[in-house]
């Protein structure tokens, strides 16, 4: 089982697991070995649907061959208020919006019982080109990003399994975004562990 890694900013690589080695495999994607006797590629994509679509152009078809499940990590938003999902919340989506187009993600692999002691929330993603705020006309009860539909589309489109997991970083304010202070470091911690899980879990598969 290959999997592959992508993290949208240089900055939201604190949120990838422990790592305790790591060596060049491919331009700039790395390999990872963790803690649990488990390892990822990982690379960094870049913000939005540009930047995502100039990775996988620039990606080798030797890569593409290999890889089994991408999963796509980061912090992302939320809207429909703070009494539905909290700051520092482990994200999955089950569902990926880009404008009119909505696609349903596979999940089931969260309901196995390594998964049953940890708190995540399972729900839709809408990505949007640009900076989501609350004032917009688009309207949708979940998180949103700005890569994670266009992720979703190459995996789709070659056959290989996809995973959205995300930490809630704001609730769509310009402010607390740009600086991301109020994901607690435990929070991080527990993200962190739960994508341990995930790729053991998906490992074992």
């Amino acid at each position: 089982m290959h999997i592959l890694i992508l993290i949208p900013t240089s900055y939201e690589i604190k949120l990838c697991p422990p790592v305790l080695s790591y060596k060049k495999y491919d331009k700039n994607i790395y390999f990872f070995s963790f803690p649990n006797k488990t390892g990822a590629w990982v690379t960094l994509t870049g913000i939005g649907q540009l930047n995502v679509n100039y990775f996988f152009e620039n990606l080798s078809g030797d890569i593409i061959n290999e890889i089994d499940v991408i999963i796509s990590i980061g912090t992302c938003g939320y809207i429909c208020g703070k009494s539905n999902v909290n700051i520092g919340d482990i994200y999955i989506s089950n569902k990926i919006a880009y404008k009119e187009a909505i696609f349903e993600i596979n999940v089931g692999l969260f309901k196995n019982t390594l998964f049953e002691n940890t708190s995540f929330v399972v729900g839709p993603t809408m990505t949007t080109e640009h900076f989501y705020q609350k004032n917009q006309k688009e309207i949708l009860h979940g998180s949103i990003d700005m890569e994670s539909y266009h992720i979703y589309q190459f995996c789709r489109n070659n056959k290989k399994q996809f995973y959205n997991i995300r930490i809630v970083s704001d609730y769509c304010n310009l402010h607390e975004h740009a600086d991301q202070v109020l994901i607690k470091d435990d929070m991080i911690k527990q993200y962190k562990t739960f994508l341990l899980k995930t790729i053991e879990q998906l490992k074992g598969t």
